[in-house]
C-alpha cells in the first residue's frame, strides 16, 4: 500500500475546511488529480481513492 503525506496551513474555520474535504463528489471540480473517492467515511473504515496523475509537459 502506498501512502501520501502532505501538510498545508489553511486560514479558514476548520468546519468549513472539513465540509469541503468531505464533499467527495465535488473533488474533480477543484482537484483533477483525484478522480473519485469511494467508501464509508467513518473511523476505522477505509476509503478507496482513485488518482489520475497529470501528464508532464513535452
Amino acid at each position: 500500500m502506498k501512502e501520501i503525506h502532505t501538510e498545508v496551513e489553511i486560514h479558514a474555520p476548520s468546519e468549513h475546511v472539513w465540509q469541503i474535504l468531505t464533499d467527495f463528489r465535488s473533488f474533480p471540480e477543484w482537484n483533477p488529480f483525484i478522480q473519485r473517492i469511494k467508501g464509508e467515511m467513518k473511523k476505522g473504515k477505509h476509503l478507496e481513492v482513485f488518482l489520475k496523475p497529470q501528464s508532464l509537459p513535452p
